[in-house]
């Protein structure tokens, strides 16, 4: 007994050895993902920087997959007919422990290296429940391999894992109502606003285990070394397999939870308010240095009306009702580190976007939108002394004081085409 431990202990150790080309090919894809693409504008986002790093797996994911058919056919050669023991004195399991420990290895360091990176100031209770699914599903993608390598020949074997894979990425991974299997977050917006749902995280856990289970019990029990699965393994292996995704299918459920937090980090321009969600702190700065500039030349004008008294960040989740409070959003180009754009912000602030009338079906009428291009483009002639980005003439301080006290009260008459 104890020399079958030990070697199988040592096939453990010897396939993670084999591995480390592969896993070191993946941290660095998955380190090219999260450093590189748009300029890591996830810095300072939890639930962001852990969802961002998930895209790395339409890379990792069909590797490791065809890494370990193609090393779990080449031993089934001469070990075929050891794989209907027991699975945990199975050889294919040995070989697939050892991808499987070093790509969750691979991508713990790549996480840990983002979130050294990022140092988000602001936790979330289940994050850690979001970071085992996705090892679980470096795992699962695994068993996919090992069981396509037991029942093909090596090189079809890697060929036909990988391509499935990147097949179930494309088919399950989207987000949706539902728990989907391989939904692995890969944000392309901001998570500000939002947290884990534990319950959908969980389920989706629970669900990913059975699978695994499931590609676990497609051995071949036959002692003579043939790749035929029997009949009944196979039927609850489909069994499982079924249950568990149509019950993923049939919840209703998000992944994620609007939490309708508003910003906390603030300071004030020229003593009006603003406040930033503490994620973003980083760039906060640069921005308001963009905004001290906004009010200063407002301030020393006929237009000086347009000012709100407060400014305030907004999320996919929150928003300010009151209407001496201005609105803004820090876009990509911000959060990587690009100025700010004096004509998004200023259009922010009187665009009237909390107007029930503009909620609807119906179309903006030409008319608003001319009259909200002519508002902002006056106000940022005042602000950058060029009159070279005017959308016709110029407002008299008194209409576009007019104007703006219209869109606030959202009694301005022509939001939308007359029917």
């Amino acid at each position: 007994m104890r020399s079958a431990l030990l070697s199988w202990l040592f096939l453990v150790r010897l396939s993670a050895l084999r591995g480390l080309g592969l896993v070191s090919a993946c941290s660095v894809a998955a380190a090219v993902f999260a450093t590189t693409q748009r300029g890591a504008p996830w810095r300072g986002d939890l639930v962001w920087t852990i969802d961002w790093l998930s895209v790395g797996f339409v890379i990792c994911g069909p590797l490791v997959a065809g890494a370990a058919a193609l090393d779990v056919g080449r031993m089934a050669r001469s070990t075929l007919h050891l794989e209907g023991i027991w699975p945990w004195r199975s050889p294919g399991l040995g070989v697939a422990i050892g991808h499987a420990s070093l790509a969750c290895i691979g991508h713990l360091v790549g996480l840990a290296a983002a979130l050294i990176m990022s140092l988000p100031p602001v936790g979330d209770p289940f994050a850690w429940l979001a970071v085992l699914v996705q090892l679980l599903l470096l795992v699962l993608f695994v068993s996919l391999g090992a069981a396509v390598g037991r029942l093909t020949q090596p090189v079809l074997a890697g060929l036909v894992a990988s391509s499935a894979v990147l097949l179930l990425i494309y088919f399950f991974g989207s987000p949706s109502d539902q728990i989907t299997i391989l939904n692995m977050g890969q944000a392309t917006l901001p998570r500000i606003g939002y947290a884990y749902h534990w319950t959908y995280l969980a389920a989706q856990a629970v669900i990913i285990v059975v699978l695994i289970v499931a590609l676990w019990i497609l051995r071949p029990a036959s002692p003579t070394g043939s790749r035929h699965v029997g009949w009944g393994r196979m039927l609850v292996s489909v069994v499982l397999v079924v249950a568990s995704v149509g019950l993923g299918l049939a919840t209703t459920l998000s992944r994620l939870v609007p939490t309708g937090r508003p910003p906390t980090y603030c300071g004030a321009v020229q003593t009006r308010p603003v406040c930033y969600y503490p994620e973003h702190a980083r760039v906060s700065d640069g921005f308001s240095e963009t905004l001290w500039a906004i009010v200063e030349m407002t301030e020393h004008s006929d237009y000086r009306g347009l000012l709100p008294q407060r400014f305030a960040e907004v999320s996919q989740t929150w928003a300010p009702t009151d209407p001496e409070t201005a609105p803004f959003v820090l876009g990509d180009e911000q959060l990587t580190g690009g100025p700010p754009d004096v004509t998004a912000i200023l259009q922010g602030i009187v665009e009237p976007v909390h107007c029930a009338q503009l909620a609807t079906d119906a179309l903006p009428s030409e008319r608003y939108g001319v009259d909200l291009q002519g508002l902002v483009s006056t106000w940022e002639s005042v602000v950058t002394e060029d009159t070279s980005m005017l959308v016709g003439d110029p407002m008299s301080a008194e209409e576009a004081l007019a104007l703006r006290d219209q869109f606030a009260t959202c009694s301005y008459p022509y939001f939308t085409e007359p029917s």
